[in-house]
């Protein structure tokens, strides 16, 4: 929750393709006048592309640098307890997304995604 600066419905004009990048970068995208990257988070973790109309984009901000992630819906914001991360268990999470994955909170079946990780894998193929 730190990390999560608005959840705001996307305008779909506003975003500005970048010919050559990978499918789950969906380009630059026109925030309140300022030009952040914009992923298709569902893309970024190995599961189909989300529909552009009607999303969602969640920005983050890690260390003054500001991107965004295309979700297709928010249900709803759920708030825990760094003290309820366990690790995540051999076989419940897939490996492909391992790397993207800060824990594992039982008591509600969620996976808690690391942003900073996230932000990494973007800064890897934008700078």
């Amino acid at each position: 929750m730190d990390n999560i600066r608005e959840v705001v419905k996307i305008v779909p004009q506003k975003v500005l393709a970048v010919p050559h990048s990978p499918d789950w970068l969906l380009g630059i995208y026109d925030w309140r006048g300022e030009l952040i990257w914009l992923a298709d988070l569902n893309r970024l973790l190995g599961f189909s592309r989300a529909d552009l109309p009607g999303g969602m984009m969640i920005s983050l901000q890690i260390q003054q640098k500001t991107l965004g992630f295309f979700i297709p819906q928010v249900e709803e914001i759920e708030q825990h307890t760094p003290d309820k991360l366990q690790e995540p268990v051999p076989g419940l999470v897939p490996s492909h997304l391992l790397p993207y994955v800060r824990g594992y909170i039982n008591s509600t079946n969620s996976i808690i995604l690391a942003p900073d990780r996230l932000m990494e894998r973007i800064q890897q193929v934008t700078s």
